[in-house]
Order: C-alpha cells, then structure tokens, then sequence
C-alpha cells in the first residue's frame, strides 16, 4: 500500500509539469495564431480598403479631374518631396502626395530631406540636375517636371492690434498644392512634345544667341526643361507655317516684316492658329494695323512707372488681370523693360458676332504709371492731354472662335505682350518667366491646372478671454490628468489588498 502511495507522490510532479508545459505551449500557439491572423488581416486590408474622409473641410480630396489623370497611368511615376520638414507646407504637401499614391500603384513616393540628406540629393541631381529650393518632382520614363512648394499657398496679410501697434501677419487663404502637383504629372506623361516655332529673318531674338541682353539661349534650356520642343522658322524659306506648329512665337522684330509673311501669320491665326507677339517699344514691325481687328490696340509709347522701377529702364509689374495666365502669379513679380502700352479696343467685348474676340489685359503698371506719347522729352513727365494715365495695359490674350454646345471647337489665341527683352539672357527672371509659360501653356492647351481648384480655407477661430482660458489650462493641465492619477491609485490600492 505504501509502495502505491510512493508511486503516486511521485508521479504527481510529472502530472504538474506536463500540465505547465502545455499550458505554455497552448499559450504560445495562441500567440503564434494571434500574430499570424493579424498578418492576414494587415496584408489584405493594405491591398483592399476603402479610404473614407471624415474632415469637415476635405482639404485633401482629390478632384475628379486629378483622380481620372492618376487612374490612366499605364508605367510607374515618382513624386519626389525633397523638402525641409520645417517649411511650412511640408506636412500638407505630404497629405496631398499620399492622396495621389493612393488612387493608383503606379505612384510612388519618395521623400528627401535636403537637410539631413545630402548624399540622397546629389543622387537625385546626377538624374534632375536644376533641383533648387523645396520642390514636388515629378518623374516619368527619363522626364522630370518640378513645382516649388512656395507656389502652393497663398498669402493675406491681416493686421492684428497688439500693444496698441499694428502687426501685419500673413494668414494662408489658398492651397493648390494638388493643381501644382497634377500639372507637373500631366507635363511628364504626355508623349508628344509642344511644338512651338519662333520666327527669325526680321532682327527677332534668336534661340541659339548666347550674348548677354540679346540672346533667348537660356530660354530655349528652360522650355526644353518644361517639355516644350522650340525651333527657329523662316518664313521666308518655308513658305508657310509648318503642320506640327503647336504655337508661334515673334520675339521682337526689328525690322519690318513683309506682307506676304504677315498675311501668312493672320491666316494662320484665322485657322484656330495660336500665336504670341512680343513687340518692342520705338518699333514698327507692320503686326501692329491688323491687331485691333483682335480687340487688341498697340500704343506707339513707352510705359512709365517711377514708383516701380529701379534704373527708370525696367518696370515691375505686381498686378494682374483675372485670367488662366495669371491665376498662380497673384505672388510674383514679373519684369519688363521699357515696354510700350498693349491695351482691349473699346466696345469690342458688346459686338454682336458669335466670332467676336474675346480679349482680357494680363498685366497692367501701378496707378501712378502713365504712356509717355512724346518719347523723345527728358526727363519724361506725365500730361494730361495726350498721355495715357495708370493702371496702363502691357499685354492682352484674346480667344476668338464660334462657341457651339456639345462640340469641341479649338479657338484661336493670341496673346501680345508689349516688350521682348524680358526674356533675353541674364534678364529673365522667375516671375518673367511664369508669366512667358503660362502664356504658351495657355496657347497649346497645357493648362489643365485651371481645372483643378484652389482650396479655400476657412480658419475656425475660437475667441476666449484670459479667464476662460485660465479654466481651460487648469481642466486640461490639472484636473483631468489628476482625477486619472487618483483612479490609477485606487485600483493599485485595492488590488494590493
């Protein structure tokens, strides 16, 4: 009996210990299948979800048209961020990116920190060597188009009362960092290249002219940048205007141009052509008589503006009509130099014709510039009776073709500008610059960002005095912290004992 007793004490700890180990066991496969179901979970919900946006102000829904152009993509895209983390635009940029790789695998994101991440931009720019700033790049088959992050907001200056002096603080009104970023990926997906032809023979700015204030070198470099293909054209040998001509540009002519060529140019122009003129000041080119048939009236005058200028030979410009060219220049300054006034025809707009022009001023001077009419007084100075009082016109876009419902009917375009030197090299600037591509893109239908809206953000202000904020700290910093430590510290007690 004692034996069988023995036997049993002793088979007791072996009993516990086959029941612990598989206690463990038990709890370790559950843990294994916890792990793993989790895993599924994760790797089909990365792969088939559906995103819902919650917010109130939907700042980073894409539109439809942003939507439609991600979904078409048929070869991967790379949206590089390369950025400080500390612009003030960084983290909506970013919110706006994952909106775009998330309508499409085809997207990819890549986020580079010029800061903290040298080596990571110097490889980039062995690929896009004119990387400069806080840029989105987007990159397509061996193409790259940048958009800078500080073209994505913009700006009003509200005056707020402190210590009885008035501060001006700049407060966002606008985001379009989505219309930004859908232009870039539409420029590098394209296949076909804008053709844009520039006429040579009549002393116009040549596109292989490297002489400093002459030459439109650097401007052919930045039009190959945005994907525009450019070439010289000689009417005078071709004969016509050739087939692929997607646009045509007359970059100042110094010379008169023959009729033959001018009659060339207006039927092109009459045939849903577009075309830009830039035409210098003191200069008869022989364009200017058959422009008001445009809606579009060249001064024989040179623009003024003391109060913008610095040499008396330039004249900024910061104010702009309400046009597709101008809608993301509302922030830049563009730069003519001694330009002459281009300016609407009146009464054009209330012809009745179906094909009337449709004319709108781009730019103008301030209030306080003037026409000079009488070129040759010096110093210049302002009369009432035969100059033309600010804000003066200096460059003109006109639509003209029959409007028909249900029908796609190109119109033509022009767009005039009232000098050719803001382009040169070592003149060019950035506004000078936009203001030029807005203006082609505009004329070759590469504006699909006018589609995309800006958002318009409303500020939720919450106004409190120093008491109510005072309440406010001692709830959030001192009562409601404390009354979770007192809970914690009676669950402890009672469980201690």
């Amino acid at each position: 009996m004692s034996k069988i007793e023995s036997n049993d004490n002793k088979s007791k700890p072996s009993r516990t210990r086959q029941k612990r180990w598989g206690s463990a066991m038990h709890s370790v496969v559950s843990v294994l299948l916890a792990l793993l179901l989790w895993y599924m979970v994760n790797y089909i919900s990365s792969r088939h979800y559906v995103r819902v946006d919650i917010s109130t102000a939907k700042d980073f829904v894409l539109s439809d048209t942003t939507r439609k152009l991600v979904k078409d993509l048929k070869d991967p895209l790379t949206l590089h961020l390369v950025a400080r983390t500390a612009h003030d635009l960084y983290w909506p940029v970013r919110s706006v990116l994952k909106e775009f790789e998330a309508e499409s695998r085809q997207v990819n994101l890549e986020y580079v920190d010029p800061v903290r991440d040298i080596e990571a931009v110097e490889l980039l720019k062995q690929r896009i060597p004119t990387i400069a700033g806080d840029v989105v790049i987007a990159e397509h088959q061996g193409k790259a188009f940048q958009v800078s992050l500080d073209k994505m907001a913009e700006y009003e200056t509200a005056k707020k009362k402190e210590g009885g002096e008035n501060e001006s603080r700049p407060q966002m009104i606008g985001f379009s960092a989505e219309q930004h970023i859908s232009t870039a990926v539409y420029n590098v997906t394209q296949s076909k290249r804008p053709k844009v032809y520039f006429l040579e023979g009549h002393g116009e700015k040549s596109l292989e002219t490297f002489e400093q204030g002459r030459g439109y070198s650097s401007l052919a470099k930045l039009l190959d940048r945005e994907h525009l293909a450019v070439q010289g054209l000689r009417l005078d040998r071709a004969l016509e205007i050739p087939e692929d001509c997607d646009a045509l540009v007359i970059p100042g002519a110094s010379r008169r141009i023959s009729q033959p060529e001018i009659d060339l140019i207006f039927e092109y122009l009459n045939n849903n052509g577009r075309v830009m003129l830039l035409l210098d000041a003191l200069v008869e080119s022989g364009l200017e008589g058959a422009l008001p048939e445009w809606g579009v009236q060249v001064g024989n005058d040179i623009v003024l503006d003391r109060g913008k200028t610095l040499s008396g030979r330039e004249l900024f410009i910061s104010s702009y009509g309400d046009h597709p060219i101008t809608t993301s220049l509302k922030q830049s300054s563009a730069v003519l130099y001694v330009p002459r006034s281009i300016s609407v025809v009146d009464g054009v707009a209330d012809k009745p014709s179906q094909d009337r022009p449709r004319p709108t001023s781009l730019a103008f001077s301030s209030s306080n510039g003037w026409a000079e009419a009488d070129t040759d007084v010096n110093p210049a100075r302002f009369e009432a009776d035969r100059d033309l009082k600010g804000p003066v016109s200096l460059g003109v876009a006109v639509e003209r073709g029959v409007e028909q419902v249900d029908v796609s009917v190109p119109a033509a375009r022009l767009v005039v500008f009232g000098d050719s030197d803001f382009l040169c090299n070592g003149l060019i600037s950035g506004g000078s610059f936009e203001l030029f591509l807005n203006s082609l893109n505009w004329l070759v239908d590469r504006d699909l960002e006018i589609d995309v809206p800006v958002r318009q953000l409303d500020s939720l202000k919450l106004s409190l005095s120093k008491k109510e904020l005072d309440q406010l700290f001692l709830w959030v910093v001192c009562v409601v912290p404390g009354a979770v430590g007192v809970l914690g510290f009676m669950v402890w007690f009672r469980r201690r004992k």
